[in-house]
């Protein structure tokens, strides 16, 4: 009898664990990025920015903040907007500076108020050369 009682016990704490799991989440934020690495390719090297666009949604209930979003190098910056209501989403647009031809592997770390996904790393790829 006693194990029945403990085995009822478990049972009634996993079924409520459960039910407050899934009712905080949907009164959470959720992030979702459409593609989390943007790949140039080959570019000409211009001197100049060029731009990555990272495109997101919120698909949960609670208003999505992003907190920051910081580039892996002085060359790489991201803006973003600040907040994002309900099924809302946007956009974090990514300007690297190429300064000089070669490789381009940079990162954004972005930091949102989503509490299961509080990081997300964004990346910008692709190889600019020089016209010959």
């Amino acid at each position: 009898m006693k194990i029945i009682g403990n085995m009822k016990n478990l049972i009634l704490t996993l079924v409520f664990g459960l039910i407050s799991i899934v009712s905080y989440s949907q009164t959470s934020p959720v992030m979702v990025v459409g593609n989390q690495t943007y790949d140039f390719g080959r570019i000409e090297h211009i001197k100049d920015t060029i731009v990555a666009h990272f495109w997101f949604k919120n698909q949960g209930v609670g208003e999505l903040k992003i907190l920051s979003a910081k580039g892996s190098c002085g060359c790489t910056v991201a803006s973003f907007p600040e907040s994002t209501p309900g099924m809302n989403g946007g956009e974090i647009v990514v300007k690297y500076f190429s300064s000089n031809p070669g490789f381009i592997n940079k990162s954004v770390t972005v930091h949102t108020n989503d509490p299961n996904n509080e990081i997300i790393i964004l990346r910008i790829k692709g190889e600019t050369y020089k016209p010959e």
